[in-house]
């Protein structure tokens, strides 16, 4: 091929004017702009073959065109594999239950895992419970001793997470001085007076002697060292007092000791009172019986629970020869006071702002949480026998 002749740049303009680009746009030339490289002598098929070239842009700093940058389309995600639902867990439905529906279901289960605990604790409480009742005497004492310190205890965690500091060891002390007393007739009233009156000026001497640099609810705590004992401590010496000394049997007579049935009836009365009005209030309440302490506790569970009372009632004064109607008496009596010792024991944790006086009982709570409606019907039962000289009343 000959070389091709230099033209000139008018000639190279009109060249690339006569040739346009049939698949690009026109534009206005810019700046700095290069023509493709051809010739005008070349012919017809080779102009065409030149001018399907691409033709090189380059532009001068000062009027470059930027592009847009390019931009890739977004990525899209697969869709994640639907999961497989286990056996022990099962999944939601598309259409699901309401709200309420599903908080029913989830207290449902919640209740019965909190039945089958109580059950469990509740047959080995009352195996220990009648064994230690059967032997009586110093047995009794013993276990009387663990409870009245376990009660000290917990009471100690409530009042110290309310701020309060009584002299708690003093309290323990005047309780221990009532099972003494219960233990010892011929020595009672000396023992009883010597220790309330140590505790009076015991307590106050203490909390002034540690009070130092505020005296803020000094009185509070006195107060509270000396109620302790006599809300713990007096009511369970009259357990040891219902029981007595006795055996269980009298070998000479071949008789049964009364204090021994009076006691199973205090017991299996509460029992029966307790876990009658529970369910009779979960399934049935309606109406609050004391709002302000327990909102839990009902009307209804309290009808409940004096039925089945009676019936227990009945049934555990066989033994001991009491006419009917006087053991329909004594299970409304307890069934009142039960209902009354279990409601002080709520004032007391809502005032400490605790939901259980302690945890050692399985669904139980605490040893408090179980002997609350015990510790008011002891005294009842016990003066209710000696009213009818069942037991003696005195030494």
């Amino acid at each position: 091929m000959p070389p091709t002749k230099r033209t000139s740049r008018g000639a190279r303009r009109g060249s690339r004017d006569a040739a346009p680009v049939p698949s690009r746009p026109q534009r206005s030339p810019a700046r700095g702009d290069v023509p493709p490289p051809h010739s005008a002598d070349a012919g017809p098929t080779e102009r065409d073959a030149l001018a399907a070239r691409p033709v090189p842009r380059l532009t001068s700093t000062a009027h470059a065109s930027v592009a847009p940058p390019s931009v890739d389309p977004p990525s899209v995600d697969p869709p994640a594999p639907p999961t497989v639902a286990s056996a022990s867990e099962p999944q939601r439905p598309p259409h699901a239950a309401d709200p309420p529906d599903v908080e029913r279901r989830r207290a449902d289960r919640e209740f019965a895992t909190n039945v089958r605990s109580r059950l469990i604790s509740a047959a080995i409480l009352i195996a220990a419970i009648v064994t230690v009742v059967w032997f009586g005497g110093w047995v009794a004492f013993g276990a009387a001793v663990v409870v009245l310190a376990l009660c000290f205890w917990e009471l100690h965690g409530m009042f110290a997470h309310a701020e309060w500091n009584p002299a708690l060891w003093l309290s323990f002390l005047l309780g221990l001085d009532f099972l003494i007393a219960a233990m010892l007739p011929a020595y009672r009233w000396p023992l009883l007076g010597l220790g309330i009156s140590a505790l009076i000026i015991g307590a106050f001497a203490w909390l002034m002697v540690t009070r130092k640099g505020t005296l803020e609810r000094t009185l509070t705590d006195w107060a509270l060292t000396m109620a302790t004992p006599f809300y713990v401590g007096w009511p369970i010496a009259f357990f040891l007092l219902i029981r007595g000394m006795d055996p269980t049997y009298r070998l000479t007579s071949g008789q049964a000791n009364p204090g021994f049935w009076w006691l199973l009836t205090m017991f299996f009365t509460v029992w029966a009172f307790d876990t009658a009005a529970f369910f009779a209030g979960r399934f049935f309440g309606r109406h609050r019986l004391a709002p302000l302490i327990s909102p839990k506790k009902t009307w209804e569970g309290a009808a409940g629970g004096l039925v089945l009372a009676l019936a227990a009632a009945v049934l555990f004064t066989l033994p001991i020869g009491i006419p009917w109607y006087h053991a329909l008496v004594l299970g409304a009596l307890v069934s009142v006071a039960a209902t009354v010792g279990d409601l002080a024991e709520s004032l007391l944790k809502r005032d400490v702002d605790v939901k259980d006086s302690g945890s050692l009982i399985s669904g139980h709570g605490g040893i408090m949480d179980r002997i609350d409606s015990l510790l008011f019907a002891s005294m009842v039962v016990f003066f209710y026998a000696a009213f009818l000289h069942s037991i003696p009343f005195g030494p």
